[in-house]
């Protein structure tokens, strides 16, 4: 960005995981982005990792409004060391962080959502039941009803059909009263994903969505941006890539160095 207008790029947390990321993955980012010349800040929120929690919050942190007080500070202490904005990077409920804090703050020229499960957190949602009803997108388990390995673990007790129900029927459910909101308030308003991506990019801040190819927020994706995030199209400097065969946490080394590369 020249001498004069430097970039750093700040991580957020995945989930409840400290700022070493799931099995240290975000450390080893930082470190391949140092030897290219990036300075990078991984800060844990409050509550999360090794910040202690603070008693004005509420009890369940990841997705919750407060910690965007967080980012907020780490920008500022980014700009006291001569860093006018910064590129943001998180995965999961990092993402949701960062998304919702680039809407507040400018400062945020670049964002990079990895496998972002929800937009909007409906208050009251318990984060427990999100967890156990995590699950694969429906497109995923559409091709895996026309293969014949799926049909011989389920004969054999291999495969939990309630589970997999259960979670898809809620995103399902989640998606239908996204629409009917949208269909209720013209499909137009301030309030809807498109809108506030329309606002980031009027703003001149860049967005990218990243996603395991079978990721379930793939479902939540297509229920506010048309499957892959098609509604972006227009946008400029707002795309999504999709990693083939990449599990929700990145676990393969192949797919860590792929996502930096990306």
């Amino acid at each position: 960005e020249g001498a004069s207008r430097p970039r750093a790029i700040l991580f957020l947390n995945a989930g409840a995981n400290p700022r070493m990321g799931w099995a240290r993955q975000t450390v080893r980012y930082a470190r391949a982005l140092a030897r290219l010349g990036w300075t990078s800040l991984r800060i844990d929120a409050a509550g999360l990792g090794d910040s202690p929690r603070r008693v004005d919050r509420p009890a369940e942190i990841p997705y919750s409004d407060a910690p965007q007080a967080d980012v907020i500070a780490a920008l500022d202490l980014l700009a006291a060391r001569g860093f006018a904005d910064a590129a943001v990077i998180g995965p999961c409920s990092g993402a949701h962080l960062g998304f919702h804090t680039a809407l507040r703050d400018p400062r945020i020229a670049q964002l990079a959502m990895i496998n972002l499960q929800a937009f909007v957190w409906t208050p009251g949602r318990s984060l427990a039941i999100a967890m156990r009803q995590s699950t694969r997108s429906a497109q995923h388990y559409r091709q895996r009803l026309f293969q014949l390995d799926t049909w011989r673990r389920l004969v054999a007790g291999g495969v939990d059909v309630r589970t997999i129900a259960s979670g898809v029927a809620a995103r399902l459910r989640r998606r239908g009263a996204e629409r009917l909101k949208a269909l209720a308030s013209g499909g137009a308003n301030d309030a809807t994903i498109l809108a506030r991506f329309q606002a980031l990019a009027a703003r001149g801040q860049q967005a990218l969505l990243i996603y395991s190819d079978n990721d379930g927020g793939l479902d939540e994706l297509a229920a506010h941006l048309g499957p892959n995030g098609a509604r972006l199209a227009s946008l400029p400097d707002m795309r999504v890539e999709l990693l083939p065969d990449a599990d929700h946490n990145l676990t393969s080394p192949a797919m860590q160095a792929r996502l930096l590369q990306i």
